[in-house]
């Protein structure tokens, strides 16, 4: 009885060692599309794994076009642009992880003490409507700063730009990483961290998956390792991704690392994180009124 019994445990044992020793694998290969910038940094060591075939692009034109074709297993893009897609019926798509938030800041190259000293100055921004938009103008209204903005139709380059030509029309400028690295390293400049001063996360990139595609759990949680290794180790990550994609290669190993701490690229499941989405549609409401009407996707939105 007692060797039947040694047997029994031997037996379980073995099949406790096979069943974690067996790592699950997913063959498929998924299409992404996602913007340049921070979510590429979020996805660059991914660039040339076997379950992803990544689309990098610019503007938010092809990422609308992605949302309404619905081609994509997944998409990487503005939080506002897939909540809104989908609240119009236009999007399928579901959204499954915040991938980046709070990469925005008020840059200068006057040096104020405190927010006080900024009160009715003109700031030079990006992207109206934009969630990096909607966190300078609430700090502009929740703090009765009065702050002059006046929004580009281009991109945070262009604001950089602008910010380098020494020009006198603008104090302040909004600014995101990695562009406020660079800027760092080639002058003089003082900042604000816009959602540290207004006390809110800004949900800005978020990971939308094709609800057809069944995108596993495998997958998924590749991405979000990866997300964990470039926080935890962002000098190795920035050497391994160095030569995967032009963009890196362009930004340099030595900005990428330094700019990787502030870009706050994150991977929180949106179904667990509902307060900050539910705050989102909240600023969006009272900042873009035009974007989702006064209303917010109902629980179907969040993937399961």
């Amino acid at each position: 009885m007692k060797i039947k019994k040694l047997f029994s445990l031997l037996f379980l044992i073995v099949l406790v060692f096979a069943f974690f020793g067996c790592e699950k694998k997913d063959e498929k290969t998924y299409k992404v599309i996602l913007p340049s910038g921070t979510p590429l940094i979020a996805f660059g060591a991914l660039l040339d794994d076997e379950n992803f075939n990544v689309e990098i692009v610019n503007g938010s034109d092809p990422l609308q076009a992605a949302f309404v074709g619905g081609e994509y297993d997944i998409i990487v893009a503005p939080f506002n642009l897939g909540a809104k897609l989908y609240l119009a019926g236009k999007s399928k798509y579901l959204i499954d992880a915040i991938i980046t938030t709070n990469n925005t800041y008020l840059i200068s190259k006057n040096e104020y003490a405190s927010l006080n000293d900024i009160k009715d100055k003109k700031v030079l921004a990006y992207g109206a409507g934009s969630m990096p938009f909607v966190g300078v103008k609430a700090l502009s209204d929740d703090l009765s700063l009065n702050l002059n903005i006046t929004p580009l139709n281009s991109g945070v380059a262009d604001v950089a730009a602008s910010f380098l030509a020494q020009k006198e029309d603008y104090d302040l400028y909004m600014m995101a990483e990695p562009n406020l690295t660079i800027l760092k390293d080639k002058t003089e400049l003082f900042y604000f961290d816009v959602a540290k001063e207004l006390n809110k996360t800004l949900v800005q990139a978020c990971l939308f998956v094709n609800p057809e595609s069944n995108v596993s759990d495998v997958v998924l949680n590749k991405i979000q390792n990866n997300i964990k290794s470039l926080n935890d180790k962002p000098e190795e990550y920035a050497k391994e991704v160095l030569n995967k994609n032009e963009f890196f290669a362009k930004l340099g190993e030595d900005n990428l690392k330094k700019s990787i701490p502030n870009c706050n690229i994150v991977y929180k499941k949106a179904i667990d994180n509902k307060d900050i989405v539910n705050s989102t549609y909240e600023l969006l409401n009272k900042y873009v009124p035009n974007l989702l009407n006064g209303s917010k996707p109902d629980e179907g939105f969040f993937n399961k």
